[in-house]
């Protein structure tokens, strides 16, 4: 007989949810996965092509068609591993998720390197060259210094349906469960998208003042952004001038 989902297994896939709802509607949607892809190829110099905006846009489909909220996602995938059971939802879910590694896989060359991965996680995470390195360690099994197709697919499959703590649990990086739904990367990856919204009002302000080089708008809210970047410690540094950082201490 098959176990029931556990309190672990759901915090995990709800927390990838949150991560990979790019925008922070709360709804996972094809734009997250071409913005999260767009993100990706910045960070490695690579051009968003139309190929690869739709290796993006599949891996979506893949995932999320027909469920429109992290409770609906959970859910179907759950119940789907009750319906059929462990070991034949292990090797459907890796198959799926080849269409993930044909999207990371930016080079065309069959494996994923550490740039491309780290590029892929830090994305949506913001996270520590040393906390994703310690998921990519753990993917590659053979410590052969690239993740093959399988050894990613296995791995992320792992990461969704194994229902007590293992180590797939760091596929998105390091990760303690905290018990109660929210996990550190997770309210990283809130406070970056909180980060970026601050430097895109900034800009916004920065063009009016162009246009009204006189206007008292920019002063006020020049002084709300600093209190953000004060209250939120050290952890996160704002841009108040246009200029972005995405800097973690």
């Amino acid at each position: 007989s098959q176990t029931k989902m556990t309190d672990f297994q759901v915090e995990k896939i709800e927390r990838a949810y949150m991560l990979k709802d790019f925008n922070g509607d709360g709804v996972v949607e094809e734009i997250d996965f071409i913005l999260w892809g767009q993100k990706a190829c910045a960070t490695m110099n690579v051009e968003f092509t139309e190929e690869k905006k739709k290796a993006w846009t599949d891996a979506f489909h893949a995932f999320f068609d027909g469920t429109f909220s992290k409770e609906e996602n959970s859910n179907k995938i759950i119940s789907w591993q009750e319906a059929v059971g462990d070991e034949t939802c292990l090797a459907e879910t890796a198959k799926i998720n080849g269409k993930l590694f044909e999207s990371i896989d930016a080079n065309n060359d069959g494996v994923v390197s550490w740039v491309e991965f780290f590029a892929f996680v830090g994305a949506i995470t913001g996270i520590t060259e040393e906390a994703a390195k310690i998921a990519f360690d753990m993917i590659d099994e053979n410590k052969d210094g690239v993740l093959s197709k399988e050894e990613f697919s296995v791995a992320l499959a792992h990461y969704y349906l194994d229902k007590e703590d293992t180590p797939y649990k760091h596929f998105y990086g390091y990760y303690e469960s905290s018990g109660h739904g929210s996990s550190l990367a997770e309210i990283k990856a809130m406070a970056y998208r909180m980060q970026k919204d601050v430097n895109v009002l900034v800009a916004k302000i920065n063009d009016l003042e162009q246009k009204d080089s006189n206007s008292p708008v920019r002063e006020n809210v020049r002084e709300k952004t600093m209190e953000v970047k004060n209250s939120s410690g050290t952890s996160i540094s704002y841009a108040v001038e246009g200029d972005e950082e995405d800097s973690w201490a």
